[in-house]
Parts: C-alpha cells; sequence; structure tokens
C-alpha cells in the first residue's frame, strides 16, 4: 500500500452511520505477479474492516465484491465476501456502507455504473473511521456521522502527493470530498511515482511499488497488512 488518505476515528459520542464513494476503474496493471485490489475501507469498533473491493490479477478486466474482515482476536480477521461481478475500465464502481438501526449492522451496496450488483451485511459494532491508500482516484465521496461532529476535519491525514479536502456545510453532519487522488508509490526509493516514469516503474516487483495500483492480498486474515489497512479507515493499533 502507498500513500493513505485516512480519516478517523470520530468524535466519542458519535460514528460514521453511512458513507458512499465513486471508482472510476483504470485498466488493469502489468507487470505485477500479485493481486491490485482497489478500495474505500472503514475500521470499526469491533476492529472489523468493511472493504468494497475492486480486484485484478493478471487480467485486463476486474472483479467488484463487497468483503468485509471479521475480527477473531486482537491480531486476526477472517474475511466474508459475496459473489463477484466483472467490470470493465471506465466503469464507474460505486461502493455505499449504511448502517442499520434495526438490525445494528453495516449494509455494502456495490453498483457498476449505477446498477446494484452485490450487497453484504455484517454486524461490526460502529465505524470509527473512513480511507483508502492504494494508487487511484475517488470521487462524490460523501460520509454522513451519526451526530454531528465538527471536529472531524482535524482528523484527516494525506500522504505524500494525495489530495483531497474533507469539507462540510452542516456543522459536521456530513462531510464531503469532491475528489481524492493517491499516487504511486516506489518503495525501493521511498517516493512517489509520476505519470511519467510511471510507465518504467510498473514493470519492477509488487514488492517493491504500489504503481498501477499497488497489489495486495485480499484474501489476508491476519498480519501487517490487514491491521495497516484498519489504521488508515480509523481503526487503531
Amino acid at each position: 500500500m502507498g500513500p493513505a488518505f485516512s480519516t478517523g476515528p470520530v468524535a466519542s459520542n458519535s460514528f460514521i452511520r453511512e458513507a458512499t464513494s465513486t471508482l472510476i476503474l483504470p485498466k488493469g496493471p502489468t507487470g505485477s505477479s500479485g493481486v491490485a485490489s482497489l478500495w474505500v475501507g472503514m475500521g470499526t469498533s469491533k476492529g472489523d474492516l468493511i472493504q468494497s473491493i475492486a480486484d485484478n490479477w493478471q487480467s485486463p478486466n476486474w472483479a467488484i465484491f463487497a468483503y468485509t474482515l471479521l475480527s477473531t482476536s486482537p491480531t486476526s480477521q477472517m474475511p466474508v465476501q459475496s459473489d463477484s461481478t466483472t467490470a470493465y475500465a471506465g466503469d464507474q464502481i460505486t461502493m455505499h456502507y449504511k448502517y442499520d438501526d434495526a438490525s445494528k449492522n453495516y449494509t455494502q451496496y456495490v453498483s457498476i455504473n449505477g446498477n446494484l450488483v452485490h450487497t453484504l451485511s455484517t454486524n461490526d459494532g460502529f465505524a470509527l473511521g473512513w480511507g483508502s491508500a492504494v494508487e487511484c482516484a475517488w470521487i462524490n465521496t460523501v460520509i454522513t456521522m451519526d451526530v454531528a461532529d465538527p471536529n472531524y476535519k482535524n482528523t484527516l491525514a494525506k500522504g505524500q502527493g494525495v489530495t483531497g479536502d474533507l469539507v462540510t456545510s452542516d456543522g459536521g453532519k456530513t462531510w464531503t470530498v469532491s475528489k481524492i487522488s493517491i499516487p504511486g508509490f516506489d518503495f525501493s526509493t521511498g517516493k512517489i511515482v509520476t505519470a511519467s516514469s510511471a510507465a518504467t516503474t510498473t514493470a519492477k516487483t509488487t514488492s517493491k511499488t504500489t504503481t498501477a495500483a499497488a497489489a495486495t492480498t485480499t484474501a489476508s486474515s491476519s498480519g501487517a497488512g490487514t491491521a495497516a489497512r484498519w489504521a488508515q479507515c480509523g481503526g487503531k493499533l
């Protein structure tokens, strides 16, 4: 994972009731031997990670599915997910997470070009933060609090080269970000990858770079990768 756009945790009297964001799928990465995963996630009070995913593995196309990592211990998580649907470069993938008072579950609604393709409902406690850390751009992000949190903007942390700002017009009940851009990152040099250098860096091994969407294994149920993603979504290590 590369530089993060990270928010949270929320104020002690509130939680994230609903969040939505849209990704315009890029072309599938080349020169990668691992799985590339694009996601926005929410870390929760139970230690879960709510995280719909666009996956790519040595293909020009993407697999789209709803996905949650359920906490099984302080150091491990168990993945549960929906079936997957194929999507293509240029498709708009909307990842919508919503808390239900009756069931006390969060439901993920995953849409492709406005058409709902998958749902997944899990009991996760309360969402504490929201974010992403893989090279891509997100548009039309809306994060809705249960109770207005006017200081939520102060929890925003942006990694090197990351752009996008939280804005509220109702005192902190609803936060929006028009566009979040997360650049590629070359771990061998410790520098972000610019558009002009991307063509040469995509051929590097996935252990050294997050160029072209980065390689992360979504099937991981424990370890540093999972912990890092949860922390970037408002969780506490």
